[in-house]
């Protein structure tokens, strides 16, 4: 359902606006990420800690179809001083707060030194030593002898031209599914 939500603060009548094209799934994504400590709201995060889960009520505000959920969204942001409500809302929606700031080449250059730690945080020596370890501990001699069992029955056994046709369907669907997602086009659960 594609809306606008509301999570409040019910001790505090603060309350933070959102919108997404999936209200339930952006609820759920807030409220784990409030549970583990890692919202990207320091306001949010804070108040969530202080006061617990029982504190706040997640709610959809607007299902919306069509339309435009930005002026929505500020239109609740603008409206919430005159219900008496404060904002956890950090930025007014639609108005990022980096949006057409320059930054200096020495600032880029940081930026970018800093991204690619992230994706590479390891030299390749480290790397190579990691994942030798890995391959020598995949599996303890118990789960080993327990894999060449297994293996050792199956040898010779032949799959039924049915469960065959199985296997198949689902590696179909399976492929399909995932370059759905990839391609973020729509695909149809059988």
């Amino acid at each position: 359902m594609r809306g606008i939500y509301a999570i409040t603060n019910v001790l505090t009548d603060t309350v933070y606006y959102g919108q997404t094209v999936d209200i339930r799934k952006r609820l759920a994504t807030h409220a784990s990420k409030l549970l583990i400590g890692t919202h990207t709201n320091p306001l949010l995060q804070a108040s969530w800690n202080k006061y617990g889960k029982d504190a706040f009520v997640f709610a959809p505000l607007y299902s919306m179809p069509d339309g435009d959920l930005t002026a929505r969204e500020r239109s609740c942001c603008e409206d919430a001083y005159g219900l008496g409500l404060k904002k956890f809302n950090c930025f007014c929606p639609g108005e990022p707060p980096m949006l057409g700031r320059k930054m200096s080449a020495e600032t880029r250059e940081k930026m970018s030194a800093a991204s690619h730690r992230k994706r590479h945080p390891h030299s390749a020596e480290t790397r190579a030593r990691i994942s030798d370890g890995r391959r020598k501990n995949l599996l303890s001699p118990l789960a080993a002898a327990h894999l060449r069992k297994i293996s050792a029955a199956n040898v010779g056994r032949k799959a039924s031209a049915e469960h065959c046709s199985k296997i198949s369907v689902a590696q179909k669907l399976r492929w399909e599914r995932n370059r759905a997602v990839k391609e973020g086009v729509p695909h149809v659960e059988i």
